[in-house]
């Protein structure tokens, strides 16, 4: 087992360079000048040279004068050493910008997916024993339908519902402006400006995570292993939840694996919506304002999230399948 969580981690640090390396080339070839975006238009009283004088010694600072390989160390000792820069559109610290849009993600996230499993797992087993019936048929076109639907019209169905008819629910933002509340009151507060999105990415979510787990169950219940347990007399609810479903789960960990890795950078058109504050409106953001540096701090963080995901399927196989070894 340790030889293999050596070999996976020389893996992940091969890919994770290789990723790097084609980000700063990207990053390198951005349009524009990166010295003259840090320093920006001539300030009132700056002379000319003055402004030249600021934009050379931004290039020293950026590294711009040296080599692509020497800029490339210089960039990646900055990145482990969580060093990612200045926006140039909020004239602060990167982290301190992502730190924040990371934890409003991060949040969103983990009530969504919690809610989706609660949701589509139950009601996958159910449609999967109850086949050809009619809750099942009524199901199937259900999720044939979310499936069609884009995420942002849901997004726009609740907030007319919610928010514009029935003005339950705020449209936009995480929290109210000039809240002095503290502790259990602003948890309230925040958590009612993440209900719509959360439950936008609920209702887009529901209908591939249902039929994965439906389709999982049906292929489970028709095993041998199943008709003999049928045929030893096993009760049924051990039949379906400790035989089939536990089989079930083979196919869906990769599934469940990517379709989390994909919430994560799919909630970009949510929070755009919604102007909340999370990791994807803040990455179209920098995209809108050539902030580079925001951008591709993401994007880091995105790689680092998928090969993280990659680790963890790996031990998600063993835990559902007791078949699977390391090697």
């Amino acid at each position: 087992m340790l030889r293999h969580l050596l070999k996976r981690f020389v893996y992940l640090v091969f890919v994770f360079f290789i990723s790097s390396i084609i980000i700063f080339i990207v990053y390198q070839n951005a349009p524009g000048d990166r010295a003259i975006m840090q320093v920006g238009a001539i300030q009132p009283g700056m002379t000319p040279a003055d402004w030249n004088a600021a934009i050379e010694l931004a290039r020293i600072e950026l590294a711009l004068d040296r080599s692509y390989p020497v800029q490339y160390l210089i960039w990646m000792r900055n990145v482990l050493t969580f060093n990612f820069g200045r926006s140039i559109m909020y004239h602060m610290d990167v982290m301190d910008i992502v730190r924040p849009a990371m934890g409003n993600t991060l949040r969103l996230s983990i009530v969504v997916m919690i809610s989706v499993f609660l949701i589509t797992i139950p009601l996958g087993i159910f449609t999967a024993v109850k086949k050809g019936r009619t809750f099942d048929n009524v199901v199937q076109i259900g999720t044939i339908v979310g499936v069609s639907i884009p995420t942002f019209i849901w997004g726009i169905l609740f907030i007319t519902l919610f928010a514009v008819f029935l003005n339950l629910l705020p449209i936009s933002g995480s929290g109210t402006v000039g809240f002095q509340g503290s502790g259990f009151a602003r948890f309230m507060d925040q958590a009612r400006f993440m209900v719509l999105p959360a439950l936008t990415l609920v209702f887009a979510n529901l209908a591939s995570i249902t039929r994965y787990v439906r389709s999982g169950m049906i292929e489970a219940l028709r095993q041998d292993y199943v008709r003999t347990a049928r045929a030893k007399g096993v009760k049924e609810k051990v039949v379906i939840y400790s035989h089939a479903f536990r089989n079930s789960l083979i196919p869906l960990v990769n599934i469940t694996i990517g379709w989390t890795v994909g919430l994560f950078s799919g909630s970009m058109i949510v929070e755009s919506v919604f102007s909340y504050p999370g990791m994807g409106r803040v990455m179209l953001e920098g995209l809108h304002n050539r902030d580079f540096n925001v951008t591709f701090t993401m994007l880091l963080f995105y790689v680092v999230l998928a090969l993280t995901a990659n680790l963890l399927m790996d031990f998600a196989y063993t835990l559902v399948d007791p078949r699977a070894k390391f090697n």
